[in-house]
């Protein structure tokens, strides 16, 4: 009972440090539960989604051209497949939609009203009133994007506009994120007949396994056994994506933002466990006297010791119990920015398991640290206790005297408190060092995800060019591009076709280029590009599937054709592909011909103008060039529209045409008048994809930030009080003698500031060294293998910056508890 009395009367002498220490406590257990809670029941929950939305693991979109009746045997003959469907659909192979900004996409519309044995449509909202002629259900992802009810969403296909009423939102996980991997899309069905009339219709096939993991090897049975070669990247007439394609998207997002969470609550906790540290090193210094009358009258050191554990255990324990509780209140706001993130409704819940867990290992360790710093009372004799510690005197030199020195007065007994306290600041110094380490890797990320994506695209294995055309049939790519150089707005142009093939019987996609050189976001991480025509790059996770490494050979099938190549490098993808030069491909394909030009504007050019510009010169397949103001203008754009259907149906090599209209020749031509046959803004596409993961990490900067400001508050209320406390006969003293105030805060705040800074400096620096290590270990499901995240050394200079300019602020409003302390109330003690 000693003990207990000792402990509570302690935290009654202590009142606002017990409450600093009380409240930082609650935030790390609060922010510890809250990343620990996603981090255990996001896979859970998302796998309970899977099944609740009957999602398939598997999905394959073809044109009727493509899809053969074997492919159905195949799917009711496996028997790991444990149920699969067949519907029609619309297939828009290479669309561009607005939703969120404008992007690339596979896009699939299915008619609502049909009947299905899998993935029934789950609305969340619906608005009755649209008209049925063109209405369209989004996936969720298209409310987050600011859709509502009764709104535009338009397609771009083929040059032509396809405009929908958005009539409701529903749920999904198949396809539901906008990236290029493609989205399905739900529409009346009126609005499908009329869209089936203009397109076409499509197969579409889903299937679910009864072991999803085996997703990618039935895959490659499935396309092995039949010999299928269909789903090449960027493909206009078919799409495969299996599980891995399907769930990445969501759950990448979710768990690098809780592992972000709990890295920052981790800190926090290392940072409580040097603030206790110096809480019980500094009660043991002011109760020395009290200490030695304690164990003077029969009080054991362990007796002592125990009185200091249970104060600081009664402190920490109810503080992390409560801030277990009150995480359940952020979960509605982490259900928010995981929805942001994923485009999936999440509905986490608190465990007390996981709660009582993580409480119970933050008290533990407090109190583990309580005892390790409480055990100097072991070696504190009494009659050391009773002297207030003084052994033995000190005959140390000063070397801060006061009539001499750089600065002012008020540095010089700045520096002087900040040897005089020299732990103390030690203290701060590794404090301020855990919080800049957050910030810098939180705002590392930030810069890389919101701010400059270049890191971002080229860990992703992805060419950023302004715009890419896709050439007409008739058109030589080779010379297409070289009339685009000449243009005065263009800066460049590059080759980045993708195709199909096989690396030691493993379906991959295939970037091809005549000239790697003129690559900007693509380059190897290890190795060097393909020169010759028998090298080739793999992306880091492909090696790792075929436990190939720089130097190694592969076999690479196309076309029928196997031909071995020796690996000259490796470089980062998201997507199992590899890198081989144009000559390379045509050793197994003698007649591929290049289909692609990327196009690099100069600064200050935009995609509208040069967009124009190209139409206007080289024609583009579906878009008109006639003057609505001519003389037989409507007849003209219809021979145009008939003409280039022709070219794009039947291939048309080289043609010439000529349309009279009661005699009158009105429009004639070659067939080389269509040279494109689209533009495709990439750019504005990637970036859309990467808003999905930038706003989350927004919000994620900003609650670092609050919170770091706000632990630096307590913590530096807390050490000032301290000093205060312990100079309160010295200050006292100071301003007798006619210092103010605010020139004692200014000493005190000024003795924080070398910690302050040297702290703040390592803290960037360590920061930006383990930045990317860390996301290489949250993005290794991706397949990425390297992060080149940038860091910019100005940026590190204005965090420390403002983490000095922050604190020393702070420190001057703490300081001013000094203008309670009364040279009257001095005199009359």
């Amino acid at each position: 009972m000693g003990s207990l009395h000792y402990a509570f009367a302690n935290i009654r002498k202590n009142k606002s440090s017990t409450l600093s220490l009380f409240a930082i406590i609650l935030i790390v257990s609060m922010l510890m539960n809250t990343g620990l809670t996603v981090i255990v029941q996001s896979d859970r929950l998302f796998q309970e989604k899977v099944n609740q939305l009957d999602t398939p693991h598997n999905v394959y979109a073809m044109s009727r051209a493509i899809y053969q009746d074997r492919f159905l045997d195949f799917f009711k003959t496996d028997p790991r497949i444990e149920k699969f469907a067949i519907e029609n659909t619309v297939l828009m192979g290479a669309a561009k939609a607005t939703m969120g900004g404008e992007f690339e996409t596979v896009a699939i519309f299915a008619d609502i009203a049909a009947t299905r044995d899998m993935t029934p449509v789950t609305l969340i909202e619906q608005d009755t009133t649209v008209p049925q002629a063109q209405a369209i259900y989004l996936p969720y992802f298209g409310k987050l994007s600011g859709y509502k009810t009764g709104d535009t969403c338009t397609f771009i296909y083929k040059n032509k506009s396809y405009d929908f009423t958005v009539a409701g939102f529903f749920e999904s996980i198949e396809l539901s994120t906008p990236p290029s991997a493609g989205g399905r899309y739900y529409v009346s069905s009126e609005a499908y007949d009329q869209l089936a009339q203009k397109i076409g219709e499509s197969v579409y096939i889903s299937a679910r396994f009864t072991d999803a993991s085996q997703a990618e090897n039935i895959d490659r049975d499935f396309r092995k056994t039949l010999d299928v070669d269909i789903g090449a990247m960027f493909s206009s007439d078919s799409m495969v994506r299996t599980y891995q394609d399907i769930c990445e998207p969501i759950i990448t997002p979710v768990m690098s933002i809780s592992g972000i969470v709990a890295m920052f609550a981790m800190v926090l906790t290392l940072i409580s466990l040097v603030v206790i540290n110096f809480r019980v090193k500094n009660s043991i210094e002011d109760n020395l006297h009290s200490i030695g009358v304690l164990e003077a009258t029969g009080y054991t050191s362990r007796q002592i010791i125990r009185s200091l554990v249970f104060e600081y255990a009664l402190v920490s324990l109810p503080a992390a119990l409560l801030g277990v509780l009150l995480s359940a209140l952020t979960m509605p706001g982490v259900d928010s920015v995981m929805a942001s993130a994923s485009g999936v409704l999440w509905e986490l819940n608190l465990q007390i398991g996981i709660g009582l867990l993580s409480s119970l290992g933050i008290a533990g360790l407090l109190v583990a640290m309580v005892y390790l710093s409480a055990r100097r009372i072991k070696k504190l004799p009494p009659v050391v206790a009773l002297r207030g510690g003084i052994a033995t005197h000190s005959f140390r030199r000063n070397h801060f005297p006061l009539s001499k020195g750089v600065g002012g007065v008020h540095a010089r007994l700045g520096f002087k408190n900040m040897f005089m306290y020299g732990k103390l600041y030690l203290t701060i110094g590794v404090i301020l060092a855990g919080i800049a380490l957050a910030i810098t890797f939180v705002m590392v990320a930030y810069s890389n995800f919101v701010l400059d994506r270049t890191a971002f695209i080229k860990m992703a294995g992805a060419e950023m060019s302004d715009i890419t055309l896709v050439v007409s049939k008739n058109t030589d790519a080779n010379m297409l591009a070289s009339q685009i150089e000449t243009m005065s707005d263009v800066r460049k142009t590059s080759m980045v076709d993708w195709s199909t093939l096989k690396v030691d019987g493993f379906d991959l996609n295939a970037i091809v280029s005549n000239d790697y050189s003129a690559l900007e976001t693509i380059s190897p991480y290890e190795g060097a590009f393909p020169q010759w025509d028998n090298e080739i790059v793999l992306s880091g996770s492909t090696a790792d599937n075929l436990g190939k490494t720089v130097g190694d050979r592969v076999q690479v099938a196309a076309g029928g054709v196997t031909q071995e190549f020796l690996i000259s490098g490796l470089y980062s993808s998201t997507t199992l592909a590899v890198l081989l030069t144009q000559d390379g491909y045509q050793r197994m394909v003698p007649t591929y011909q290049r289909h692609s030009v990327n196009v690099y504007l100069k600064d200050g050019v935009t995609v509208p103008v040069i967009t124009k510009q190209l139409e206007e010169r080289f024609g583009v397949v579906n878009v008109s060039r006639v003057d609505p103001n001519e003389k037989f203008s409507a007849a003209k754009a219809r021979a145009e529209e008939k003409i280039s259907a022709y070219l794009e149906q039947y291939g048309i090599n080289s043609v010439d045409y000529a349309v009279s209209y009661r005699g009158e020749i009105i429009i004639e031509g070659s067939s080389s008048a269509y040279q494109i046959e689209s533009i495709q803004d990439f750019r504005q596409s990637i970036n859309t994809q990467i808003d999905v993961f930038s706003g989350a990490m927004s919000a994620l900067a900003q609650i670092v930030a609050i919170f770091s400001v706000l632990i630096v508050a307590l913590i530096l209320s807390m050490v000032l009080k301290t000093i205060v406390i312990k100079r309160r006969v010295e200050l006292g003293i100071l301003k007798a003698s006619g210092f103010q105030t605010k020139q004692l805060a200014a000493q005190l705040a000024i003795s924080f500031m070398p910690s302050v800074l040297i702290g703040s400096i390592v803290g960037c620096l360590c920061g930006a060294a383990l930045v990317n290590p860390a996301f290489k270990v949250m993005f290794s499901s991706m397949g990425i293998t390297n992060i080149g995240f940038t860091t910019n050394p100005i940026a590190l200079v204005v965090v420390c910056l403002l983490l000095v300019s922050i604190t020393f602020g702070l420190a001057m409003l703490s300081a001013f508890r000094i203008r309670k302390i009364s040279v009257y109330a001095l005199l009359s003690e």
